[in-house]
């Protein structure tokens, strides 16, 4: 050990063996290793697969509060299934209804729907295809993966509050996002 005094302060200089060095060497990597391990953990336990309970904040009764009537009834999962239905009936116009289905299957939670004329004729003769591609706290994202253009690439919906839930309907192509705005029914 070598002290010197170097223009008023004292400087320790050490010899360190080279094995000493080299085990400081590798404890640094494994703090640092083990450092990025937990990170990698806790990054990997935040992003867990959608599951049809993350639905759940859906369920009930959905009526919009403007004069649009619109309206949307989701039923609790049960089975593996949760069921949805749309209405919406403009006066003197079009009715637009759909029956919903939401499935889990080996591959993941999946949401499949028509729209009906009051017949109950179909629009479409193959259901739209979705998956359930993200979820969070009262959210949920639907991704198209069927082939219909006519229907939005991503439907989300969102618990804006306790007793409100918004739609929005997402396309690529022209023009602007569905936006439906509920309230539960009732209230």
């Amino acid at each position: 050990m070598v002290v010197e005094n170097f223009g008023g302060k004292a400087i320790l200089d050490l010899e360190v063996p080279t094995s000493v060095i080299r085990m400081i060497r590798s404890y640094s990597r494994l703090a640092i290793y083990l450092f990025t391990l937990n990170l990698a953990g806790v990054a990997l336990a935040e992003t867990t697969t959608p599951q049809l309970s993350d639905l759940e904040f859906m369920t009930g009764h959905w009526v919009s509060p403007s004069s649009d009537g619109a309206e949307e009834v989701w039923l609790a999962a049960k089975g593996g299934t949760m069921t949805g239905s749309f209405r919406w009936v403009v006066p003197n116009g079009p009715h637009v209804l759909e029956y919903i289905v939401v499935h889990e299957t080996e591959q993941g939670v999946v949401l499949r729907f028509k729209h009906m004329r009051p017949d109950y004729s179909a629009w479409e003769e193959e259901p739209n295809y979705y998956e359930l591609t993200e979820t969070g706290k009262g959210r949920a994202v639907f991704t198209n993966r069927g082939g219909n253009k006519r229907v939005p690439d991503r439907m989300i919906y969102t618990q804006a509050a306790a007793n409100e839930l918004h739609f929005r309907g997402e396309s690529s192509g022209e023009g602007e996002p569905l936006i439906l705005k509920f309230v539960r029914a009732g209230r």
